[in-house]
């Protein structure tokens, strides 16, 4: 038969393995904290990176359709102008004949 005092020294012997490994959850659980606060220290300046890297490509590329734009704009106009031209000199050749 097992007393009472076998009893309470097996209870506090588990109270201490419970409690050693709960000491060891603890150590974990805060060493897993802190890996997430690093991670996403290294996600915002990841973000704020490609956040700059596309701000520069965006400009870079509204700069060169405005280019494009401008080029394609100025060559249609000389083309029309071209062809205005071209026009009249059949008119005048017409009205020559």
């Amino acid at each position: 038969m097992v007393t009472t005092e076998e009893r309470i020294s097996r209870l506090e012997g588990t109270y201490e393995q419970v409690d050693e490994r709960l000491g060891h959850l603890t150590s974990s659980i805060d060493a897993l904290r802190a890996d997430m606060n690093i991670l996403r220290s290294d996600m915002n300046t990841m973000r704020t990176d490609i956040d700059t890297k596309l701000d520069a490509l965006r400009s870079e590329t509204n700069a060169k359709l405005n280019t494009m734009t401008i080029a394609i704009v100025t060559i249609g106009a000389a083309g029309i102008a071209a062809l205005a031209g071209i026009g009249t000199a059949i008119v005048m050749l017409a009205l020559r004949i």
